[in-house]
């Protein structure tokens, strides 16, 4: 009886798993902010991420940073 009890428990709370399919040259990108220390100075700088799933590459790209000269900063080339 206890056995069925069980059984009957671990049956219904099996895990699930969805398979993940990836075919060559999907990207997933994003943008976002992080603090970044460059020669000593704390900036918060802008940042471009691609992960290319098929292949586990990822491409990531940072642009500017307020700069304590305001020297002129790199900025993301328009598309």
């Amino acid at each position: 009886m206890v056995k069925e009890a069980v059984r009957e428990l671990t049956q219904r709370n099996q895990e699930v798993f969805v398979p993940l399919a990836h075919p060559p040259g999907e990207a997933q990108m994003d943008f976002g902010h992080a603090l970044v220390k460059m020669n000593g100075v704390l900036r918060k700088v802008a940042f471009f991420v691609m992960a290319l799933p098929y292949s586990d590459a990822v491409f990531v790209q940072g642009a500017g940073g307020a700069s304590p000269s305001n020297e002129p900063q790199p900025r993301f080339a328009p598309g």
